[in-house]
């Protein structure tokens, strides 16, 4: 005859998921709603050979219907299995305080409940052979006290089922650990081939269009019609636009790949700021915005000069395409109190609110998607990492309707010429 086993849960789909298990198994099952119900069904009953209760539930919790079955004269031989996600040893010995005969943590697989669910069986039949000894004791464990009162049958399955449910979950974490390992291992090698692929890509996009770029020049710079003009200038925008995009991209992947090459030595900020404005003059024209240029402009800071002015022309370019038709763009450079050198990048837009200031940086991500303004999102996020490799900070302030200040500081280079003149050996 098949075992009957009676499953609590107030879950109505684990209770059917379980009862699923236990009826594909070859035994019967039932299933009460409540401890309540549970205790109801098996009161006065004789037809069921095991319980499996779940420990959290409404009104009475499975320790309480545990504690009940057991302290009823006509239902203490009856096994009770309770099936919890709790993992505290206090909450194991709670178990055992309340009579139960086994345990099984959540989640678990129908494999692990299927032979936990044999085993108790198995040693019930074996406690009905040869009797039972129960024995009294009183248990502290971790600051707490329990009265245990069972036989050394139910001690001796619950140390099995914990040792057991140790077992498994050390075999989960190695498994684990190894997804991660190939995890890891397909992500390096995913990295390496997007690297490898931006790098090809970039090498075969740019000398076309640094061919592009040249001859858009030249004809900008000739005799043209209003419509050729406006056919020249939006090429040259789109060959630039698409160049620096390739740019952008190449930088940010030596940067995260740590392989950005960088030169520091003196650098005359006068001369840097000067090529910056020239690559972005254009772009001032066309948004009709003015450029100005005050500060203290003879000096040198420690930098790679061909990425402060990737820097600089990248703070230019924003300070335009977000400003005002004919707002200006001021540029300022002074001495800092730490000995550093800050260049100040500010615009008269309309300025960003405080909460989305910290979104600058984050590559990819555009305060603005759907307007007009051209961009990726990854132009800022790698001016930022750009000024920190060079050993420099960068700065954000704005106000809303007023505009945006970016500030670079990098650390400042002493002229040969300001060195104290030593006096002559005597």
């Amino acid at each position: 005859m098949n075992a009957h086993i009676l499953v609590v849960e107030d879950s109505p789909t684990q209770a059917e998921a379980l009862r699923g298990h236990l009826v594909s198994a070859g035994y019967d099952a039932t299933v009460a709603r409540d401890g309540s119900d549970a205790l109801a069904r098996v009161t006065g009953a004789t037809d069921f050979d095991l319980v499996i209760s779940d420990v959290v539930m409404p009104e009475m919790d499975g320790y309480e219907l545990c504690r009940a079955i057991k302290a009823d004269r006509g239902l203490d031989r009856l096994p009770v299995i309770l099936l919890t996600s709790l993992r505290d040893p206090v909450d194991i010995v709670r178990g055992l305080e309340a009579g139960a005969d086994n345990f099984l943590t959540k989640p678990y697989e129908p494999a692990r409940l299927l032979s936990r669910v044999e085993s108790v069986l198995q040693s019930e039949a074996q406690r009905d052979d040869g009797g039972r000894f129960r024995m009294g004791a009183e248990v502290r464990l971790l600051g707490h006290r329990f009265t245990v009162d069972v036989d050394r049958q139910q001690i001796l399955d619950l140390l099995m089922g914990s040792f057991e449910d140790l077992v498994y979950a050390n075999a989960r974490l190695r498994d684990q650990e190894e997804e991660l390992v190939r995890a890891r291992e397909e992500a390096v090698a995913a990295n390496r081939a997007k690297s490898e692929f931006i790098a090809r890509l970039a090498h075969e996009l740019r000398n076309p269009l640094g061919v592009v770029t040249a001859y858009t020049a030249l004809m900008l710079d000739d005799e043209l019609s209003d419509s050729q003009r406006k056919a020249v200038d939006a090429m040259d925008k789109s060959a630039h636009r698409m160049y620096q995009l390739i740019q952008d991209l190449s930088d940010i992947e030596g940067i995260e790949s740590g392989q950005l090459e960088l030169s520091s030595a003196p650098v005359d900020v006068e001369t840097v700021l000067a090529e910056a404005i020239e690559q972005t003059r254009r772009l001032a024209e066309r948004h009709e915005v003015g450029v100005t240029v005050q500060g203290d402009l003879d000096i040198e800071v420690i930098a790679d000069e061909r990425r402060l002015c990737q820097v600089l022309s990248n703070l230019l370019s924003n300070a335009i395409k977000y400003n005002r038709s004919g707002g200006t763009v001021r540029v300022t450079c002074e001495p800092a109190s730490d000995g550093s050198v800050r260049i100040d990048v500010a615009d008269t837009g309309r300025g960003i609110p405080d909460e989305d200031l910290p979104r600058l940086f984050i590559p990819f991500d555009r305060l603005d998607v759907g307007s007009s303004v051209e961009g990726t999102g990854i132009g800022l996020p790698l001016v930022q990492e750009l000024v920190h490799a060079m050993d420099g900070t960068l700065h954000v302030e704005s106000e809303v309707g007023a505009g945006t200040t970016f500030g670079v500081e990098l650390p400042t280079a002493a002229r040969p010429d300001a060195v104290p003149d030593q006096e002559p050996d005597s």
